[in-house]
C-alpha cells in the first residue's frame, strides 16, 4: 500500500469484535486527484469501447461521460439532445436533475436516491446463504475456502469461495447477498461477454 501524502493513518475495526484489524492511510487531495485520473484512464482505455463494438452498437449510442455534477451533470440533464438520463446519488441532487430535465426536453429520468433501500437482516437471510453454499457443493462446485459460520455470536458467515462453477449452477445465477464468491472459467472474453453482458 502506498502511504498518503499526509503520512497519517486511521484504524479499521472488525465490526464483530471492535478490534483494530488494519491501519488505513488517511487521504490527501492529491491522493483523490490520482484516483480520479486512474478512473478516467479506465474509461478511455478500459473494456467499454471493445464491449460496445462487440455488441454491435454504432459509435455514439453508448457514451460514458465523467465529470463533476455542477458542470457535466447539469449539462447532460439540461441538454435538448439527451433523451434518457440515469442518476444515482443524493435526494437533493436528484431534485435538481429532475428540474433541469423538466426545463429542457422533459427527458426520461431514472433516479436511485439515498435512503430508499434500508437493510433488513434476520435469521432467514443467514440460513438462505447456507442454502446457497449447500447448493454449490451439491451441484459439483469445489469449495475452496469458508462455507461455515464465523464465530458463535451474531449472523456471520466465513468468506466463501467456489471454483469449477458452471453457468447453470444456482450460485452462478443468483445474487447471494453474502460473502460467497464463484469463480467461473471461460475460453475467451468474447464467450463471457456474449453469455453475460446485456446492453
Amino acid at each position: 500500500m502506498r502511504l498518503s501524502l499526509l503520512c497519517k493513518t486511521f484504524p479499521s475495526l472488525d465490526p464483530r469484535t471492535g478490534e483494530v484489524i488494519a491501519r488505513v492511510a488517511e487521504g490527501h487531495s492529491e491522493d483523490v486527484d490520482r484516483a480520479v485520473a486512474a478512473a478516467r484512464k479506465a474509461f478511455d482505455q478500459g473494456p467499454w469501447p471493445k464491449m460496445t463494438a462487440y455488441a454491435g452498437l454504432p459509435p455514439g449510442v453508448l457514451n460514458i461521460v465523467s465529470g463533476y455534477g455542477p458542470t457535466a451533470g447539469a449539462a447532460l440533464a439540461s441538454h435538448m439532445d439527451v433523451d434518457k438520463l440515469a442518476f444515482t446519488g443524493s435526494t437533493e441532487t436528484g431534485k435538481v436533475v429532475l428540474q433541469l430535465a423538466a426545463k429542457s426536453n422533459l427527458k426520461d429520468v431514472t433516479l436511485e436516491l439515498g435512503g430508499k433501500s434500508p437493510f433488513i437482516i434476520d435469521s432467514d437471510q443467514f440460513q438462505k446463504i447456507f442454502k446457497y453454499i449447500r447448493s454449490g457443493v451439491e451441484s459439483g462446485a469445489t469449495l475452496e475456502t469458508g462455507g461455515d459460520r464465523f464465530g458463535n455470536k451474531g449472523y456471520y458467515v466465513q468468506p466463501t469461495v467456489f471454483s469449477n462453477v458452471q453457468d447453470d449452477m444456482l450460485i452462478a445465477k443468483d445474487e447471494i447477498f453474502g460473502p460467497v464468491q464463484s469463480i467461473l472459467k471461460y475460453e475467451c472474453n468474447e464467450y463471457y461477454f456474449a453469455e453475460n453482458v446485456i446492453i
